[in-house]
Order: structure tokens, then sequence, then C-alpha cells
């Protein structure tokens, strides 16, 4: 699949991705011939692709919806021929353009198909030999197939055909899905799993300054608060909210929230995994500190991860002047 690696190597500046490999068995496969054109093969195990006194066509079509939200990097298709009846011939498929029924498809009612070059979905030299064979399809096909997933209802299939379309050979016969499913002719597709979308954080803002004591001069007007502590510590909660992260794919959100007084988060003192955008944690001050938060939104579908786009920090201000520490749990207000 030549086309990987390029693909990979593009996005990869971009957001991290996952390549995946997944085979698609035909949902529906039936062949059409030109000399029984009122004649339906649905549900025969084995179809015609080549040239006997008339056109031999197969019709084939996957689902591709649980791709969603996916990027196709490179396409292939395998199949197994029952027979095989060697010549010189190119091994076409075409995309169809509209939709057909595998029960009822014939060779007079069969969809038209794209006949002009970005309609060109396969186009190899005729393969030797019955047994399986894997053939690329081409750089054409990747809008389509990309099409299909993006937009199921343009997803018609393809249909094989021999090109020249003379000539008794060569004329091969593949098996199909009523045969076997892991003997059809499957769909093999490499693609980018979903990453979550870009978020950021929101609250406390960078560079926020959380004070611990809340003093005032203690005059009649003046207020002061004074926060639970105990042997010198005071706990603080803190509420941290940030952007919702999407993604297109068939998976759920959750988000990896961490905190830390290193900026490198070498071993963050704080973490919590949350499917909300918010997260509160109780933190126990004893003196100024300055803490760094970040999160991290994984799609557990296929665990594709994104970090927020900035690291966060926000600064803890031990108010020491004030000798209030013997209170204990004690809370107070002063008018």
């Amino acid at each position: 699949m030549k086309y990987l690696i390029i693909a990979v190597l593009a996005l990869s500046l971009v957001v991290p991705v996952f390549a995946a490999t997944t085979t698609l068995i035909p949902v529906a496969d039936s062949a059409v011939f030109a000399l029984s054109p009122g004649s339906n093969y649905g549900s025969n195990s084995t179809s015609y692709w080549g040239y006997y006194n008339g056109g031999q066509r197969t019709l084939v079509r996957w689902d591709l919806t649980a791709l969603a939200g996916e990027t196709v990097a490179a396409a292939e298709v395998t199949f197994y021929l029952n027979q095989n009846n060697y010549g010189t011939g190119q091994m076409q498929g075409r995309v169809l353009e509209a939709t057909w029924a595998e029960m009822s498809v014939t060779w007079t009612n069969q969809p038209p198909h794209d006949t002009t070059g970005p309609g060109l979905m396969l186009n190899q030299s005729w393969v030797s030999g019955t047994g399986s064979h894997t053939l690329d399809l081409t750089a054409e096909a990747l809008p389509i197939i990309q099409d299909w997933i993006d937009t199921p209802g343009n997803n018609f299939g393809l249909i094989l055909l021999k090109s020249p379309e003379s000539g008794n050979v060569p004329r091969c016969y593949p098996r199909t899905r009523e045969y076997s499913g892991t003997y059809s002719v499957r769909l093999v597709l490499d693609h980018l799993n979903p990453t979550p979308s870009a978020f950021n954080l929101l609250t406390p803002a960078d560079g926020t300054t959380i004070p611990v004591w809340d003093k005032g001069n203690l005059g009649n007007e003046a207020a002061i608060k004074v926060q639970p502590v105990s042997d010198g510590k005071a706990t603080e909660d803190v509420d941290f909210t940030w952007e919702v992260s999407t993604t297109p794919g068939p998976g759920d959100i959750s988000y990896d929230w961490e905190c830390d007084d290193d900026p490198a988060f070498g071993s963050p003192d704080h973490t919590a995994t949350v499917t909300a955008a918010t997260h509160t944690e109780t933190f126990t001050v004893t003196e100024d500190e300055t803490w760094y938060w970040r999160v991290t939104a994984i799609e557990d579908e296929y665990s594709t991860e994104i970090v927020c786009n900035d690291d966060f920090s926000f600064d803890f201000d031990w108010e020491s002047n004030v000798e209030s520490a013997s209170l204990g749990t004690i809370k107070a207000e002063f008018k």
C-alpha cells in the first residue's frame, strides 16, 4: 500500500494519528452477464469477471459506516479465483453511480458506472493462476472511498470488468460472499483513526493567584476570612474547567487531568480521569506554591488522544503574617 507512508508522514506533522487496517466483507455481490441479460446471479457462490461471447461483470458493495470519521490512507482488494482463463487484458474496477439490489440486478438493469479516469478504482494487468490474489487500488479510489465513509448515501460500490471488453480470454471466476466471506472480494483499508479535536483550558486561568488567607485590617468595616487550618496546613478546593473536545468517530471522550509542581509533569502529584470537562481537586497548602495543570482528551474506541493547546499554572498565596493557625477548623467573619 504505497500511499500509506506518504499520508502518515504528512498528517503526523499536524496531529498525532494512529494507523489501523480493516478488512471489509461485501454486504452485496452479484454477477451480470451479457449472454443472459435478464438473469440474476446474486445467490451464486461464484461470480464472473471478463468476457465470454459478451461482457461478464461483478458488482460489489461494502458497508463502511463503522469507519465514520476516519481518513483512508491506502486501499486494496483481495479475492479468491476459483477459475482463471489467463490472457492479456486489464482487471478494472469502476465506481458505480446508482443503487442496485443483490438479488435483482441483471445485465439489463445494472446501474451506470463512471467511465472516466477519476472513476477508475482498479487497473491492474490480469493475474495468472487461481487461488488468492491481492491488488492495490488506484490513487483515484482513495477520494471515492473517503466519500463513501463521509457520505454513506453515495456508496453504491464498484463494478469489476475487463478492459478491453472483448475476446474470450482472459476471464476469471471469483468466489462470492455466498460461498464464504473470507473468500469473497474483500476491501482492505489502511486508515487513520479519529483524533479528538483541539481544546483549551479555561479556569483557573493561566497565572491565577489563589489566596489561602483573605485578610483584612480588622477595622469596623473590614473583614477577615479564616480558612480551615490544622497544624499550619490549610485545605483549598479548586475547580478546574476546560473546553469540550469532540470526536468524529464512534467512540466517547474521556479526560486525563494532571496537576504537578513540576512544569515538565515528571511525576504528577494530582491526577484524575473524568468524562465531563470539569474537575474539583482538594489541595493541602503550607506555603506559597506554584502548580501546573494540563488535560489530555482520549477517544475510547481507538485510544487516540490529544493534549490541551497550552498548559496553565496557578499560585497559592500563603499569607503567613496572619497569626491564626491555632484556630483549627474555625471559619469566622468580622465586621
